[in-house]
């Protein structure tokens, strides 16, 4: 019986994945990107980190977020996301 044991290495999470994520904890939906140890995507905003799980799938859940900086204010940051190939109106 052949053993798959994929906790060594997690699926790498695409940049067209990351581009279409926004963080559910702000109003704004900032864009969240990768933590340098990539174990955690971060907002935008820098108040919330949300960990990335076994086999690489992000634990979006605000009740599972970690607080990082309780004062940063969301609606203070500016945030230029990339074109999508949508229209602009």
């Amino acid at each position: 019986m052949e053993r798959q044991d994929q906790s060594d290495s997690p699926q790498q999470l695409e940049g067209w994945f990351l581009e279409m994520l926004g963080c559910p904890g702000c109003e704004q939906r900032h864009p969240l990107h990768l933590n340098a140890t990539q174990d955690s995507l971060l907002c935008a905003c820098g108040r919330y980190g949300f960990p990335i799980g076994p086999g690489g799938v992000p634990n979006l859940l605000i009740e599972n977020a970690v607080l990082l900086d309780e004062n940063a204010r969301p609606e203070d940051v500016v945030v230029e996301r990339k074109a999508t190939g949508g229209s602009a109106s």
